[in-house]
């Protein structure tokens, strides 16, 4: 009894905080809007270590909750935006969403937005960043059926940088110094042995998608740039920024000719109080370790209930995204070991009444036994975590 009273209240306080943190971010998203003059809509995806969520189709849908209200366009919509990106079939649908209900469309980054987010950020008719802010490269990493396994897990595909595989002929044409086209023929060649080449054609097959909608995009703009600036705009984010971790801050978007805007003190100040809500609501500052989670329970195994990875936010409604993640020890269990038992006890040794199907019984329950310690002993060789039970709620 006193367990379940212990566990029901340690429930109760998580709950009054999390209500407490969501009344928080409505309070910041509210006074955001007052100042900006605006509605403002927050769309956060978790980047924490072993445990990010991209950014997925399933986003326009939840958007819209958060936009049906609105029976004629609106003056100016505002996206508050935090996530390391994903999907790039996204940001033209939400793009293309928002420009249904608003006049105007702009983009506050507190922190980083990066490849698919950046791409949204690209569709927005100002920028708004913070001195933190950090947007990024926009050359794809894509994976199909075709792509290279990993050697360590089968299961696993290996992505392509588009920007890979153009940099390899770029080296084997200006650094290694092979001009003629029937050595540049063998040098593909050679890359194609490695790559399935239906995986190479789809790698230039997102490419030329990814240049196409971020020109759409910065096309969209209520004054758009010109076409020359729109083709210098899409070629630096895609050619000529050649590492894809590299976070592009205020001053050099500016220079790549993003249309940035810096906010006010009391905007920004607005801004990075609110993510920092979501960086403590989605644990941003910690590493998701498996290892760590198995300790804390002393078991090969465990689910943790009701994971949140991403947010939706408006004043009115709220998304969040939740799993179920399963944890589990990988260990080396000797394959070819089996335990046959046969126990030989003596009738008179046995407890009085045990009939025969108990005495089965017990003896299945002794091997099982013996087989747990036995896997028990082995030695760890890895963690694996994975979600299930994927949704997104809406709590308000």
């Amino acid at each position: 009894m006193s367990f379940k009273i212990s566990i029901n209240i340690a429930d109760a306080l998580h709950n009054r905080v999390l209500t407490l943190s969501s009344d928080r971010r409505i309070e910041l998203i509210r006074g955001i809007q007052k100042l900006r003059g605006s509605r403002l809509i927050a769309f956060v995806t978790s980047d924490r270590p072993n445990l990010s969520i991209q950014i997925a189709a399933d986003t326009p849908r939840l958007f819209y909750d958060h936009l049906m209200d609105i029976k004629e366009k609106i003056p100016r919509l505002d996206l508050f935006l935090y996530s390391a990106g994903g999907e790039a079939s996204v940001p033209w649908r939400l793009v293309s969403l928002f420009r249904e209900f608003a006049d105007e469309f702009n983009v506050l980054i507190p922190y980083r937005a990066y490849s698919a987010a950046t791409m949204i950020a690209l569709g927005a008719d100002s920028i708004v960043m913070g001195r933190k802010a950090e947007l990024g490269p926009i050359d794809p990493t894509v994976g199909n059926e075709f792509n290279p396994r990993d050697p360590t897990n089968k299961r696993r595909i290996l992505g392509i940088s588009v920007e890979d595989v153009t940099s390899y002929i770029n080296l084997v044409k200006d650094k290694v110094g092979l001009v003629h086209q029937p050595e540049i023929s063998q040098a593909f060649d050679s890359l194609a042995k490695k790559v399935h080449p239906l995986a190479l054609g789809y790698v230039n097959r997102h490419y030329s998608f990814i240049r196409m909608v971020a020109a759409k995009l910065l096309s969209s703009h209520k004054k758009p740039p010109s076409e020359s600036a729109v083709e210098e705009i899409v070629r630096n984010l895609v050619e000529r920024i050649y590492f894809h971790g590299h976070g592009i801050g205020r001053k050099e978007a500016r220079q790549l000719m993003l249309r940035v805007v810096e906010p006010s003190a009391q905007l920004e100040e607005l801004m990075w109080e609110l993510y920092l809500q979501y960086e403590e609501a989605l644990h941003l500052t910690s590493v998701f370790n498996p290892e760590d989670v198995l300790d804390a329970v002393r078991a090969d195994e465990h689910v943790l209930r009701d994971v949140e990875g991403a947010f939706v936010d408006s004043e009115l409604h709220a998304h969040v995204f939740r799993s179920d993640v399963k944890v589990r020890a990988r260990r080396a269990v000797p394959p070819n070991v089996s335990l046959s038992m046969n126990l030989q006890i003596p009738a008179a040794q046995l407890p009085s009444g045990l009939s025969p199907q108990q005495m089965q019984q017990l003896q299945q329950l002794i091997q099982q036994l013996v087989q747990d310690q036995l896997r028990r002993q082995s030695p760890v060789v890895g963690f694996e975590a994975r979600a299930a039970n994927v949704r997104w709620e809406k709590v308000r």
